[in-house]
């Protein structure tokens, strides 16, 4: 028995072998770069229409404030002429015009909040894909970066590389 289970382990690594080599990392790691990238435009496109959602609920409720304002004027009119009837209907539009203004303020905050979630998720999204980078251009090299994306830089090399420029043409 011993030399059956020796040989079928033998046969279990070499085929391990064989399938790593079939499975080529620096593809897998390619695609998944791909892959990556794309969720993170989705991510990104999510993002922009709650940013627009945020903005036109926060017109919204902008315009319900702004309708309370005017509302509020014509009741001191209804009410200074003692008209309790035109008074009371008045009321109905401004109780309308506040619940307009919460509802709109609150769908503001609620798509604010979503979007801050969102960011964090694309943020960590955009940190796992800059990570897959650079483990690309370690195992292959700078000239293989996927897809023709350029190699990744940290922002304070960038802010360095700028000083320097700058510095450079100020002194001619």
């Amino acid at each position: 028995m011993p030399l059956i289970d020796r040989f079928t382990r033998l046969v279990s690594a070499d085929l391990h072998a064989l399938i790593d080599r079939i499975e080529e990392p620096e593809l897998l790691l390619r695609q998944a770069v791909r892959e990556l990238d794309d969720e993170l435009e989705r991510l990104r496109q999510r993002a922009r229409a709650l940013e627009s959602e945020q903005l036109r609920q926060r017109r919204d409720e902008t315009a319900a404030r702004e309708r309370l304002a005017r509302l509020d004027h014509e009741l001191d009119l209804c009410l200074a002429a003692d008209d309790d009837t035109l008074a009371r209907h008045v009321v109905r539009h401004k109780l309308d015009a506040e619940r307009r203004a919460a509802w709109a303020a609150e769908a503001a905050a609620t798509a604010a909040r979503a979007a801050a979630d969102l960011d964090q998720h694309r943020q960590a999204g955009e940190d796992e894909l800059n990570r897959l980078r650079a483990e690309l251009v370690r195992t292959t090299g700078p000239a293989a970066t996927p897809c023709g994306t350029p190699p990744v830089f940290a922002t304070e090399d960038i802010d360095i590389a700028l000083l320097r420029e700058k510095q450079r043409r100020a002194a001619r």
